[in-house]
């Protein structure tokens, strides 16, 4: 090989590796970029999370005391078809 081949290859080597370079500096920006955005989206998600979190135990807590409503309700017919009938009402039960 000659001294100007070598010098040729030597150069397509350097402009073979600065594309190289120039590729991993692109792709290591859309890397940060993409990383950006999702640190956005997990503190929007997070900010929410407490949020979502009292609505969550908000809506347990109301759902219990509904239910004891409920059942008191259901206690209080049954005891007043129980005095109807009592009295001779004979009415129908309530469903």
């Amino acid at each position: 090989m000659s001294p100007e081949q070598i010098v040729e290859q030597f150069q397509q080597i350097l402009t073979t590796m600065k594309r190289i370079v120039d590729a991993s500096s692109e792709l290591a920006e859309r890397v940060d970029g993409l990383e950006r955005r999702s640190g956005d989206s997990l503190g929007a998600l997070t900010a929410i999370q407490g949020h979502v979190q009292l609505l969550l135990d908000t809506y347990q807590s109301e759902s219990a005391k509904q239910n004891k409503i409920n059942e008191q309700v259901d206690r209080s017919i049954a005891q007043l078809e129980a005095r109807i009938a009592a009295m001779g009402g004979g009415g129908s039960p309530v469903n």
